[in-house]
C-alpha cells in the first residue's frame, strides 16, 4: 500500500514539475565564462547573445545548448564583439571591428562595406529604432541605417552629426536613439531624422 502511495506521489510530482516547465515563466541563460569579458549581450524568444573579446556565445534557451562561435568557426569577421542589437522578429546583428554578422533567424550572413552602405568595418555600437531599423555607428565614418533590405550612411557631410566618430548609440525612451560622439555631441534619433539635442 506505501509502495502504491509512493508511486502516485511521484507521478503527482512528474505532472507538476511538467506543468511549471511549460508554464510561461522567463528563461535566464547562464554565462560561465568571465564576466569581465563581456563586451555586449542581447536576448531573443529563442537564444541569448554574448559578446566577449574572443567570439560570440550562443545560447539556446531551450536546453540551454552553447555555441561559441569564433572567427575560425563561422562567418563572424572578428572574435572582438563590440556590440549587439536585436530587432522585432528576432533577428540579430553582431558588430565586429571588422563588420557585422547578421543572423536573419534561418542563418548567418557577413554585412561590411563590400555589401552595404558601410563606409568602415569598425563598429563601435548598435541600437534598433522602432523595432525594425538598426543604427550602427563607426569608428570613422558615421552612422549607417539598415532598414529593410536597404542602408544609408549618415556622417558630417551630409548630416547635422558633426564628428564621424561614434562612441554609442543607445535606446532613449521607446521610439528613439541617443547617439554619443567622440567630440561630446549628442544627438537624438526620432522617425529617422537626426535632431542636436538643443532642437529637440
Amino acid at each position: 500500500m506505501k509502495t502504491i502511495a509512493t508511486f502516485f506521489a511521484l507521478l503527482a510530482f512528474q505532472f507538476i514539475a511538467i506543468l511549471t516547465a511549460k508554464a510561461d515563466t522567463p528563461v535566464q541563460c547562464t554565462f560561465n565564462g568571465d564576466p569581465a569579458s563581456v563586451t555586449a549581450q542581447a536576448e531573443t524568444d529563442k537564444y541569448c547573445w554574448i559578446g566577449t573579446k574572443d567570439g560570440l556565445y550562443l545560447i539556446r534557451k531551450k536546453g540551454h545548448k552553447v555555441f561559441h562561435m569564433t572567427s575560425k568557426n563561422s562567418l563572424l569577421p572578428s572574435d572582438h564583439i563590440t556590440s549587439i542589437a536585436v530587432n522585432a522578429n528576432g533577428e540579430a546583428y553582431i558588430g565586429t571591428n571588422e563588420g557585422i554578422l547578421r543572423y536573419d533567424n534561418y542563418t548567418f550572413l557577413l554585412i561590411d562595406k563590400e555589401n552595404s552602405a558601410l563606409k568602415s568595418n569598425h563598429i563601435t555600437s548598435l541600437a534598433c529604432l522602432n523595432g525594425t531599423d538598426i543604427y550602427a555607428g563607426t569608428l570613422d565614418k558615421g552612422i549607417t541605417v539598415f532598414s529593410g533590405l536597404s542602408s544609408k550612411t549618415f556622417t558630417a557631410d551630409n548630416s547635422l552629426i558633426t564628428d564621424n566618430h561614434v562612441l554609442s548609440i543607445e535606446q532613449k525612451g521607446n521610439n528613439s536613439l541617443l547617439a554619443i560622439l567622440e567630440n561630446d555631441q549628442r544627438v537624438c534619433i526620432r522617425n529617422k531624422q537626426f535632431l542636436t539635442l538643443d532642437s529637440e
